[in-house]
């Protein structure tokens, strides 16, 4: 593991200093249809998946349009089946949801089923063949060097998020990792002026359990009480309408959905009082947005009744990329 950590060094100063790795070349994957607006809304607007052609006859080396490094081992997957790969090309698909507004757009925020996550990065990483999903072999462990995002209380103490599964759950829930292979760090800085960075190691078991996304995170502390906050909106004046409430926080990189409670009413718990954060509610009805927004101190069992207002689906973009 160290040599892979050293490994990874290297390849963010060679990278980011020089360009030197492989970038992605693919064009955007297609939109599928649905006939849920808010999610057509975050495929339209969240975090754009890169492609990477995986040669698996080399150590490949690639690096993101973010500044984000992967490295990977030769001769690194298998088919679900366990059965070697045929000649065909192998593509990664690459997704980081690194900020605020990337997982209000996303649709990806930071939280598990209880607690209320710092995020120090999301990532989707997925290989496929002939578009089927291909799984890691144990020899291999994939190497993942990502900056670290802006307002974070601390860059220590991160560990391993997969998604809770087997579907995609609604809302985007993240669950504690249990494989203790699978590890993440913070790197040394490669000059004076680099930025900081995490280094995370991906075991197969992670790899091959994620679905593809993982994250590392940590428990959002504040050293305050902590309180459930209720959140109600006006009813829809059309049908079918999706709703979505999120709680957004000031000075740390953490973005908690609340849990619907009722047509119109939502709920989060354990929010840590004395912390600014904004309330933001989007739906989507009869082919139009509403966006409503409340800014506040967080207050033992708050409530919260944002009027929502019609905006185009630019407008929305723009309120929600100033996160």
């Amino acid at each position: 593991m160290v040599t892979l950590f050293r490994s990874l060094c290297f390849l963010l100063l060679g990278c980011w200093a020089l360009s030197a790795c492989e970038k992605s070349t693919d064009p955007t994957a297609p939109i599928p249809s649905t006939h849920n607006p808010l999610v057509a809304f975050q495929m339209r607007n969240g975090v754009t998946p890169e492609f990477f052609t995986y040669n698996p006859r080399r150590i490949p080396r690639y690096v993101s349009k973010r500044g984000s490094a992967i490295e990977l081992g030769a001769e690194a997957f298998v088919t679900l089946g366990g059965l070697q790969l045929s000649d065909a090309p192998v593509r990664l698909e690459f997704r980081e949801v690194l900020d605020k507004k990337d997982m209000l757009l996303s649709g990806i925020p930071s939280g598990t089923d209880d607690l209320i996550l710092e995020s120090g990065g999301q990532f989707y990483l997925q290989a496929t063949q002939d578009n089927r999903p291909l799984e890691l072999v144990p020899r291999v462990r994939i190497g993942l060097a990502s900056r670290s995002p802006a307002r974070l209380s601390r860059l220590t103490d991160m560990r391993m998020y997969t998604v809770k599964g087997p579907l995609l759950p609604d809302p985007f829930t993240w669950q504690p990792s249990t494989d203790q292979e699978s590890t993440v760090r913070l790197g040394l800085r490669l000059t004076p002026d680099s930025p900081d960075y995490l280094l995370a190691v991906l075991n197969h078991q992670l790899f091959n359990q994620s679905m593809g996304w993982v994250s590392y995170q940590r428990q959002l502390y504040t050293g305050t009480t902590t309180t459930t906050i209720q959140v109600t909106v006006e009813a829809a004046a059309e049908e079918p309408q999706q709703t979505l409430a999120y709680l957004v926080f000031a000075d740390y990189n953490a973005v908690a959905q609340f849990r619907a409670t009722g047509p119109n009413t939502f709920s989060l718990a354990n929010v840590p009082t004395g912390t600014e954060a904004t309330v933001v509610v989007l739906r989507g009805a009869g082919g139009k947005f509403y966006l409503g927004q409340q800014t506040a101190l967080m207050q033992v069992d708050q409530r919260f009744t944002p009027t929502l207002t019609e905006m185009s689906e630019t407008s929305v973009v723009a309120e929600l990329s100033k996160f």
